[in-house]
Formats: C-alpha cells, structure tokens, sequence
C-alpha cells in the first residue's frame, strides 16, 4: 500500500494547485480554507479532515485518490474550469469578473 504520509499528501496538494496556476491564497478561497491552514497542509505539519480534503479536492479538481495515494486518475474537469485552466492568473481573475456580471445580469432577469 502506498505511503500515504502528510508531507507526501502536502506535495500532491501543492503540485496540483501549481498546475491550475493557482496561488496559495485562492487556493485557500476557493477551498473555503485559511491561507494559513493550506500552507500547513501544502507543508505536511498539519493533517486535514475527510471535510477539509472534500474542499481542497473541489477546489483543485482532483479526486481524493489522487490526494491520499497519488493515484493519476483525476476527476474530469467540468467545462468551466477546463476552459480556465490553461489561463494565468491575470487571465483567470479577468474570466471570473466577466463570469460575474454575466451571471448578475442574467439573474436580474
């Protein structure tokens, strides 16, 4: 069985929320968590709870699996977040404006 160690679950957490492009800091928003609780995780000095590692794996778009035993089948993004991954940050904060009034708009109706 794999090693499913804390700083090891931390690497996963890191690599994936680097390759979105993500910062810590939305990371932590989207995931409804501290900043300073996903530095810990992102670390390995602090363990998450099976709540805590459902948001992170919502935020980051990767199954559980992934996070506890570093098996490679993420979860199929949804058309949204497939569509805003490749973006970098700049891009991606402009996308979510747009989003936003779009969504405001249409709500109005």
């Amino acid at each position: 069985m794999p090693d499913t160690s804390t700083k090891e679950i931390g690497a996963r957490v890191r690599k994936r929320r680097e390759e979105l492009g993500l910062t810590r800091e939305k990371m932590a928003e989207l995931a409804g968590l501290s900043v300073q609780f996903a530095a810990s995780i992102e670390l390995g000095k602090q363990r998450m709870t099976t709540e805590s590692l459902a948001k992170v794996c919502r935020a980051l778009n990767i199954s559980a699996d992934y996070i506890l035993f570093g098996s490679d089948r993420p979860v199929p993004a949804h058309d949204l977040n497939a569509m805003l991954t490749p973006l970098d940050k700049r891009e991606r904060e402009q996308a979510e404006q747009l989003l936003a009034i779009f969504v405001h708009a249409v709500a109005k109706r």
